[in-house]
């Protein structure tokens, strides 16, 4: 049975993750189209420091000239926080970030945001008629410090490899939402199919089949769970990998026991595949 705190934190780290991935579509150098899924295609209202946005045609004139302005990016997310507001299923996310951008004249620049979206669920339009993705219908950015001179190594230390620091970060919250949703198959699917390095609070585990058998296990015990991970850190590793430390609050029960509250410090290693970040190593130290 699912517990209204099991289904915030689940929605919660839905959302951190689909923000962290809208950044990274920038980052990796989308085009309007990829967009086109997660826009309203009536109201919305977009606000940047050159302009004030209130139609669909608008903001995609508008994106078309920012990308052609701008060679290559790195939005650095120093943390995300997302609050219900309004009617159900709508909710706010700020997004405070480092923005990092080569111009399209060469120059490198350094600019501090903060972005402050607005998203619905559960809302379809043509390009996503099931309304499985957020729909952003209302997007202000605010410049916190004047633009400074930078350089290609800012923009170089978001990226590993051929991944994103902020598609690691986002690999934490759907990991996560993974988790307080009890779907084995879909974690196992981010799961390294190699050789595991995994100590869960005693519990070693080396392969993909006994994470899963112990995922089944912990699911079937709880009768709710909540994670909630934050402070989320993001190295470069050997060949590719990412080391991602992070603070996590679980909050859960087992059968009609009285809730547990525990926090710990993780630590994972997540590696390189061609599906994607597969996470290979796991431990963490309760605090």
């Amino acid at each position: 049975m699912n517990h209204p705190l099991q289904d915030a934190t689940r929605i919660a780290n839905s959302l951190k993750q689909f923000a962290y991935q809208w950044y990274c579509k920038f980052d990796r150098g989308t085009d309007v189209d990829a967009l086109l899924p997660y826009l309203p295609e009536g109201e919305l209202e977009f606000v940047y420091p050159q302009a004030t946005l209130k139609t669909l045609p608008e903001l995609l004139t508008y994106a078309r000239a920012s990308f052609r302005a701008i060679q290559r990016s790195a939005h650095c997310l120093h943390e995300l926080f997302v609050f219900p507001i309004g009617q159900p299923g709508t909710y706010e996310l700020l997004c405070p970030h480092e923005y990092q951008a080569q111009l399209e004249n060469g120059d490198y620049v350094t600019m501090q945001f903060i972005g402050r979206m607005h998203v619905r669920l559960g809302e379809g339009n043509s390009h996503d008629p099931s309304g499985r993705l957020p729909k952003i219908h209302g997007y202000k950015v605010l410049m916190t410090q004047p633009p400074t001179p930078s350089s290609a190594d800012r923009i170089d230390h978001e990226r590993h490899g051929k991944f994103l620091i902020n598609e690691a970060k986002a690999f934490v919250h759907e990991w996560f939402k993974f988790i307080d949703l009890g779907d084995a198959d879909a974690l196992m699917s981010m799961v390294s199919e190699g050789p595991l390095n995994i100590n869960i609070l005693g519990t070693s585990i080396d392969n993909a089949a006994a994470l899963k058998a112990f995922l089944i296990m912990q699911r079937d015990m709880q009768s709710y769970s909540s994670h909630q991970p934050m402070a989320v850190q993001v190295a470069r590793g050997e060949n590719g990998s990412f080391q991602v430390t992070f603070v996590l609050h679980f909050e859960g029960a087992i059968g009609t026991q009285p809730p547990m509250f525990l926090s710990n410090f993780t630590r994972w290693t997540l590696v390189p595949s061609d599906n994607g970040l597969k996470l290979a190593g796991y431990t963490l130290d309760l605090l």
